[in-house]
């Protein structure tokens, strides 16, 4: 394999970290291979780059390689991965609606938070005048 810059070697350790994060969630596609492959690949786009290898030529050759996570079926992915997967494809291509999304999230856990700190202030409230009844019965029996 070409020398790589330091910039370049970790931009495509990087990449490789997530090809194997996104083939964990899947048992058909063998990890080592994809990697194996990813790596021949590399190597053969870089055979006519300038030692060291830049960063700009790793970006050129993974960009033809593309997202990682096309690396595995979505058939083998559980569902939330599918629905992670998916939240985060549509955020990249619709970013107004991941927006939307994550303000409606935000205003449902807000909206859930205050009646249950109502509830709870109200059962502080209960519990700190029983313990003040209870502490002035006890003077008014003594």
């Amino acid at each position: 394999m070409k020398t790589l810059s330091k910039t370049a070697e970790l931009h495509l350790n990087s990449y490789l970290r997530h090809v194997r994060k996104y083939l964990q969630a899947s048992e058909s596609v063998d990890a080592n291979e994809v990697e194996r492959d990813i790596l021949d690949h590399v190597e053969s786009e870089l055979e006519q780059a300038d030692d060291p290898v830049s960063l700009s030529e790793m970006n050129r050759v993974l960009k033809e390689l593309g997202n990682p996570s096309q690396w595995i079926p979505m058939d083998d992915m559980s569902w939330w991965r599918q629905l992670h997967f998916k939240i985060k494809i549509g955020a990249k291509e619709h970013p107004w609606a991941y927006r939307i999304l994550s303000f409606i999230v935000i205003l449902y856990g807000v909206l859930l938070f205050i009646p249950i700190m109502v509830i709870i202030g109200r059962m502080f409230v209960f519990v700190i005048g029983l313990l003040i009844a209870l502490v002035c019965l006890k003077k008014l029996m003594d």
